[in-house]
């Protein structure tokens, strides 16, 4: 088991002592589950909804990972788009890549409650400032590429109007219950299956949450961010940049976990034996 730096700057989670037994139990793979046929792409936030725990394959926001990493492979190609161009084209592409685009909202006096929409542009700032946390971790993992800088070309909006323009693109919305009380996050490197929610909420006693991103799904993810960039930039080498769309999502996600936890933070690696 690992832990988030000082580079941090997060309020959720902080230095925990999980039983040695719970840490096993979950780096061991011990509480994974192949995905679903069509798995769903959702958030990180280790929150349950209304009926109790929700699974699915997790990058930071979900499929506004995808819009966030095409905005930046756009930018990086000196091509600016409207934001809502770009995300109106991902629930649809994401669908078409065999996933469902799953969004969502929480009770928040100040946003729509999802953290990396509401604190998007915190995120980038940690991106710049905090690249050399992010990339330890990253290395930690097996994830090779960390982009140092990360730049979006465009105006974004508030997380409230992110999720009315996923709801309108045909996005599915979920609605997550009560406060942010992760203790640690997982980073699964195991492909083609997704950590129980519910399962860790059992090996943790009974009500334990974890932010989780599933990075082995840098891959297949990003080409459906390829795929939205080819729309937008039939000329672009897509080849060439697979890489940097992978970096783009890990980037952001990474950066997501820096910006919500607090140092110290532990991490939890499920790898891929």
């Amino acid at each position: 088991m690992i832990s988030l730096s000082p580079d941090a700057v997060g309020l959720i989670g902080g230095v925990a002592d999980f039983p040695a037994s719970f840490v096993q139990a979950v780096e061991s793979g011990q509480l994974n589950e192949p995905v679903a046929p069509m798995p769903r792409l959702r958030c990180m936030d280790g929150r349950p909804d209304a009926d109790g725990w929700v699974e699915g394959v997790s990058l930071a926001g979900g499929p506004l990972s995808v819009v966030i990493a095409s905005l930046h492979l756009l930018s990086q190609l000196n091509i600016n788009h409207d934001m809502v161009n770009v995300l109106s084209r991902v629930p649809t592409l994401v669908r078409n890549h065999g996933w469902i685009p799953v969004a969502h909202t929480a009770n928040s006096e100040h946003g729509s409650g999802c953290g990396a929409a509401d604190g998007l542009r915190p995120i980038i700032d940690v991106i710049h400032v905090a690249s050399h946390g992010i990339r330890t971790i990253g290395d930690s993992v097996g994830v090779e590429t960390i982009c140092d800088t990360f730049e979006l070309g465009v105006f974004f909006p508030d997380g409230r109007a992110t999720a009315m323009f996923f709801r309108t693109a045909g996005a599915e919305i979920e609605h997550l219950e009560g406060s942010h009380l992760e203790k640690a996050l997982v980073i699964n490197m195991v492909p083609g299956t997704r950590i129980s929610r519910a399962a860790i909420a059992q090996a943790g006693g009974g009500d334990t949450q974890v932010f989780v991103l599933d990075l082995w799904a840098l891959d297949p993810v990003a080409d459906i961010v390829l795929e939205t960039v080819r729309e937008l930039a039939p000329e672009a080498d897509l080849h060439v940049l697979q890489p940097e769309a992978c970096a783009a999502l890990a980037t952001y996600s990474l950066a997501a976990a820096f910006t919500l936890c607090a140092p110290g933070t532990p991490v939890l690696v499920i790898r891929n034996q």
